[in-house]
């Protein structure tokens, strides 16, 4: 189109801007000139599957690159975007715009002539034609390839934290793109920023109307009271993190598939959940039927491996824990109304003892050990870190060096060399402050008595050893989407010849069948990459 050089709408002038959908989606659809109502044909068509695609129309790629990093990356979407690029023509120089996991969508030879419409029929350039049948055909996008697309209901302690880790960990097969707290957008990002427990925000918190950056893309911020209204579906949301623990049961968590949500996962122990996970434990057991799935609670992660540890060491007759646990924000700096008298009480002026339901959970991720455990909690006047005091009945006798030989050998293994640790230090709490460990094993103080009596201890910061969990548990979720054939990405076309080729629209009967399926139809076409992404 010819570019207007007055006024602030012209948009062409940018190179490339969002035709239809949002920023947000998670789809990138790319073209220009005719092709533009082929990828807004697609984009319908994918809607019908629940996903959503944005259209970019980029009339010029030279304006584009000139524009701002910020603008680029709200056009292009950030690193977990599936970009798809549509062009009859050949794919040089497409690259630049797709990156090494976009496909594009084009010519495979030259030759016939004829009108366009027919010539995009000829070479499958369509919005949708039928899916590839036979064998050999490879997808654009393989399962582990697309990043987990998660939204954070509630943005306290917890909600914080996982965005927190995930940001620092660098990881890029997660990616939030909602945050919703009843607070105002600034206050969430300053209390973002500026952290008691775990220090300041390694990343530039950024505050633009409704959306806050912190390096990995715009996050759309929201105050919705009702889950079943988040959107979910516009958004393209994988795993709903479900951290306001307000809605703790299978019924209420619902609501966010209501709102468009794949999946749901509760921060909290949940009634009825179709499954407990503790990562590394028996995230194995995760299957297409379980939809809203609770992590267990930061106490039940660290006693977890320590219970299946042992159990499988030794033999676990019966048992009880104690975890000794920094106070949290359910609990009152002075005296006031609670359900609970004790955790009535000021928490930073008291050692507090209460209840907790870590030990009896076991049962719900460990069969084995169901009635086997009890416990108690003991809450304590600091804000970060706490310790699980294990006390069993092994079923045949053991020694220190044999039940400490048992924790280091595991720790090492490939499915818990993330998950747990162990020191020999005199260590306290705030040393374990920031550990990303579900559990800490000291063993200096492992204890057995009459050979059959041990005793093991194990730190764990109950903030951020279970926001990592989070964010590895919605990952494990997220992979159970896939459908479809896998296979690496396709060859990307020829580059040889020009750009454009709108001269040549057609190949000679010689090159008809390359890059086609059994069907005919290229593997390039909407259709096919389309089947890869439901």
């Amino acid at each position: 189109p010819t570019l207007r050089h007055a006024g602030d709408d012209n948009l062409c002038a940018r190179g490339a801007y969002i035709l239809a959908g949002e920023p947000a989606n998670p789809i990138r659809l790319i073209a220009s000139g005719s092709e533009v109502q082929l990828a807004l044909g697609a984009r319908d068509l994918l809607a019908k599957d629940g996903l959503a695609a944005a259209v970019v129309s980029m009339p010029s790629w030279e304006l584009f690159a000139q524009q701002s990093d910020s603008y680029r990356a709200e056009v292009m979407g950030g690193g977990g975007t599936v970009r798809v690029a549509c062009e009859a023509a050949g794919g040089f120089g497409w690259e630049r715009w797709l990156g090494e996991r976009g496909a594009f969508v084009g010519m495979t030879g030259f030759g016939a002539s004829g009108k366009a419409a027919d010539l995009y029929k000829h070479f499958g350039i369509t919005a949708a034609c039928p899916p590839p049948q036979g064998e050999g055909w490879e997808g654009v996008i393989t399962e582990d390839e697309m990043a987990v697309r998660v939204a954070i209901n509630g943005f306290g302690r917890i909600g914080r934290n996982i965005l927190r880790a995930i940001t620092e960990s660098g990881r890029k097969d997660i990616e939030v793109v909602l945050l919703n707290d009843l607070g105002p957008v600034e206050t969430n990002a300053h209390l973002l920023r500026y952290d008691t427990v775990h220090g300041r925000f390694p990343h530039e918190v950024k505050v633009e109307g409704d959306t806050i950056d912190v390096g990995r893309g715009k996050m759309k911020v929201t105050a919705e009271r009702d889950p079943a209204k988040l959107p979910h579906k516009a958004l393209g949301v994988d795993i709903a993190l479900e951290c306001t623990g307000f809605f703790a049961s299978k019924k209420a968590a619902s609501a966010h598939l209501a709102a468009g949500a794949k999946r749901v996962l509760v921060s909290a122990p949940a009634d009825e959940a179709d499954l407990t996970v503790v990562f590394g434990i028996n995230d194995d057991k995760l299957g297409k039927d379980h939809v809203v799935v609770s992590n267990g609670s930061c106490t039940t992660n660290c006693l977890a491996p320590m219970a299946q540890i042992m159990h499988q060491s030794f033999g676990i007759e019966h048992g009880f824990m104690t975890t000794i646990h920094s106070y949290t924000g359910d609990q009152p700096t002075l005296d006031t109304m609670h359900k609970d008298l004790y955790r009535a009480r000021a928490a930073a002026q008291n050692i507090i003892p209460t209840t907790t339901g870590a030990a009896k959970a076991i049962g719900l991720v460990l069969p084995e050990l169901a009635g086997k455990l009890d416990g108690a909690a003991i809450r304590v006047p600091t804000p970060n870190v706490s310790f699980i005091d294990l006390g069993f009945v092994a079923k045949r006798a053991t020694t220190v060096d044999e039940v400490n030989a048992a924790i280091t050998t595991a720790a090492k293994s490939n499915r818990l060399s993330n998950i747990v640790t162990w020191t020999k230090a005199p260590l306290v709490s705030s040393d374990l402050n920031h550990d990303p460990h579900s559990a800490t094993f000291g063993i200096d103080q492992t204890k057995v008595l009459g050979g059959t009596f041990v005793r093991i201890v194990a730190w764990y910061d109950n903030e951020w050893g279970f926001s990592n969990r989070m964010a590895d548990t919605a990952v494990a979720m997220g992979k159970l989407r896939r459908r479809g054939p896998r296979g690496p990405l396709p060859a990307r076309p020829s580059s040889r010849g020009s750009r454009r080729g709108r001269n040549s629209r057609g190949p000679d009967r010689s090159s008809r069948d390359r890059g086609r399926n059994s069907r005919g139809h290229s593997r390039y076409c909407c259709c096919c990459w389309r089947s890869q992404l439901r």
